[in-house]
């Protein structure tokens, strides 16, 4: 189980971080199709017990750049 964890994991990073790249380029539709993804991935790692933090907390990045 220890590489799916880390593998799911890895992939919620990514999905995490494409997301705030879609936020701050406006870009809705990979927007939409990234917050799907990332509740895919929660689903999959709620069925197999798999703890994934959030790393990022979006809301607060997303504020920084529209302030820059």
């Amino acid at each position: 189980m220890g590489e799916f964890a880390s593998e799911l994991r890895r992939r919620v990073v990514a999905a995490e971080h494409a997301l705030l790249q879609a936020r701050v380029q406006g870009d809705e539709y990979g927007q939409s199709v990234l917050e799907g993804d990332l509740a895919a991935l929660q689903r999959l790692a709620d069925d197999h017990r798999v703890a994934v933090p959030r790393t990022l907390d979006l809301t607060r990045h997303e504020r920084a750049v529209h302030r820059a």
